[in-house]
């Protein structure tokens, strides 16, 4: 009954072109909410699966860097295969970020 006093007298004055009834708030209200918890169930299931593949590929990264000091005896090669595979890893994430306009970027 408040909705109905005081919202549609206020947002929804009258006009010549349409008459919303409390049925049909009631409708479109009820499809907005439905809509809405679906669009958010969908980003919140995108963003966990970025997530997860985020964390994989970090946990790669910190395997190969492990294997790399384990085998790799000398210290220039090894901070150089580190320091390739990192450089990889930031581009991929800002080429994720940004876009794929880094090719410009490094020219």
């Amino acid at each position: 009954v408040l909705f109905t006093w005081c919202g549609r007298q206020h947002f929804f004055p009258e006009s010549p072109l349409i008459e919303l009834t409390d049925d049909m708030l009631t409708t479109i209200t009820g499809l907005m909410v439905f809509l809405t918890v679906f669009y958010t169930n969908d980003c919140f299931a995108r963003y966990c699966a970025l997530y997860s593949g985020t964390r994989q590929v970090l946990g790669m990264l910190s395997d190969y860097v492990s294997e790399v000091v384990l085998r790799i005896p000398e210290q220039p090669k090894r901070r150089a295969c580190i320091k390739y595979v990192v450089a990889a890893a930031s581009v991929f994430y800002h080429e994720v970020r940004f876009g794929m306009e880094i090719e410009e970027e490094w020219q």
